[in-house]
């Protein structure tokens, strides 16, 4: 199920014995798990009727509180966290244990496993769970702008829809980062719309959108901003190799925008897996470069990074320095 559909059953009490909240977006997993703790137990304000497991506990300790009916609320809440419900083995005493509570559950408890991350489908215990499995995947940059304006309008600000835009662009798509970076926003423009110049002025950009202004700087031939980008990449303890994959990924799809037919462009996005604005804005790029030179550039990446890996270079950060700053802007 999705999380509005969870979100009702929990709204409406009409309850499953368990659930899985899992998915890339962990912070829509926790917003979930806390809108559920508030709904079922509004008056439990000690927390005598629920109980939290942290990663290494046990399945007999979590089916012993299960098993515990409520005291001073018509539910129980037993909240299960972390990423060790993988590691129990199929035939286990473990896995017998939580598999004879599920099969029998207490039905005045609702038992919450929650996954920071997503859950591993290979395993014994997912298979279990599955049929009651929340998912939260990663936000598109269109739906983490859209998550921002709403939230700006909830906690009594607003943002305009550019600069929303502009926000997930450049600092990704995590709400946890967004999230943080939304209260701050907010506390500065101190009740005005947010807009760009403030996405540009408090927000820190994150790697990848430093990269795609990396070429964009590259394609213009501006070599003292590429300078500084790179000197704040080391600085931020980038690693030079990721720097270098990432930059390999932009020429790629550079060279595959200014390669392909007019017939295929339609497609790139999908083909290439990037969300549309990173399409167009390689679209832009292609078209102040030429498909020599970034086969060239991608050339002369592949033959760094070997020489990194193999030895023969030790000090990675001057050698993509001169590489960028000699080769492909030379």
């Amino acid at each position: 199920m999705d999380a509005r559909a969870f979100i009702k059953q929990i709204n409406e009490h009409t309850l499953l014995p368990f659930y899985l909240l899992h998915g890339e977006e962990s912070y829509a997993s926790e917003q979930m798990l806390r809108h559920a703790i508030a709904t079922l137990q509004p008056q439990d304000e000690v927390g005598m009727d629920r109980e939290f497991f942290a990663e290494g506990s046990q399945p007999a300790a979590w089916v012993q509180s299960a098993q515990t009916c409520p005291w001073l609320s018509p539910l129980r809440v037993v909240v299960v966290r972390g990423s060790g419900l993988w590691k129990i083995k199929a035939g286990s005493e473990a896995h017998k244990t939580l598999a004879d509570y599920l099969e029998n559950p207490n039905p005045q408890v609702v038992l919450l496993f929650v996954c920071p991350e997503k859950a591993d489908a290979r395993t014994a215990v997912y298979k279990m769970l599955q049929k009651n499995e929340v998912h939260s995947p990663l936000y598109t940059p269109g739906e983490a702008a859209q998550w921002l304006c709403r939230q700006a309008g909830v906690r009594g600000g607003e943002i305009q829809p550019r600069a929303a835009t502009h926000m997930a662009e450049r600092c990704g798509v995590g709400l946890w980062n967004l999230n943080h970076e939304l209260d701050k926003l907010l506390a500065y423009a101190g009740g005005r719309a947010i807009g760009m110049a403030d996405v540009d002025t408090l927000t820190e950009a994150n790697i990848a959108y430093k990269v795609f202004a990396m070429v964009d700087c590259i394609v213009e031939n501006k070599p003292q901003h590429v300078a500084r980008l790179l000197q704040e990449a080391q600085s931020e303890r980038e690693e030079p190799l990721m720097i270098m994959a990432m930059l390999a990924r932009q020429l790629h799809g550079v060279y595959c925008v200014r390669t392909a037919p007019p017939a295929e462009q339609s497609g790139l996005a999908a083909t290439l897996g990037v969300p549309p604005f990173a399409l167009r804005r390689m679209q832009q790029q292609a078209r102040q470069c030429q498909p020599e030179n970034l086969a060239q550039g991608l050339t002369l990446l592949a033959e760094l990074e070997e020489r990194i890996k193999s030895g023969k270079i030790r000090d990675a950060w001057p050698a993509l320095q001169n590489l960028i700053m000699a080769k492909l802007m030379g």
